[in-house]
């Protein structure tokens, strides 16, 4: 049986936070001021809307939709993996610390 272990680690998440916010704001900077880095460039095309205007020059603009997303999926979830654990083995090694969640595949008939 195989089952899937999420777990939720807080202090991660609170570094994750702090490195990804870092991160976003010097690119924010590297685009706005046209020194970009090529390892950047897809992060550039995920996270901003670059807007080129011939008069006002380069307008950058977070794109929030996508930073909420990979906040919400990414940030503090440092660890999955599938087990081969019984379900009491699973509730047995929970940690009190950590948030788990268990999913099940579903039932062959």
């Amino acid at each position: 049986m195989k089952n899937l272990h999420t777990y939720f680690d807080s202090i991660r998440s609170v570094l994750d936070e702090k490195k990804f916010s870092h991160r976003i704001l010097m690119e924010y900077e590297e685009l706005s001021s046209g020194n970009m880095v090529k390892e950047h460039q897809k992060d550039y095309e995920r996270f901003f809307i670059v807007r080129e205007a011939p008069k006002r020059g380069r307008k950058v603009e977070y794109n929030q939709k996508a930073i909420d997303i990979h906040r919400k999926n990414s940030i503090g979830w440092p660890y999955t993996n599938w087990y081969r654990y019984s379900v009491s083995s699973f509730q047995a090694n929970a940690d009190c610390c950590k948030m788990s969640i268990f999913v099940m595949p579903p039932l062959k008939k």
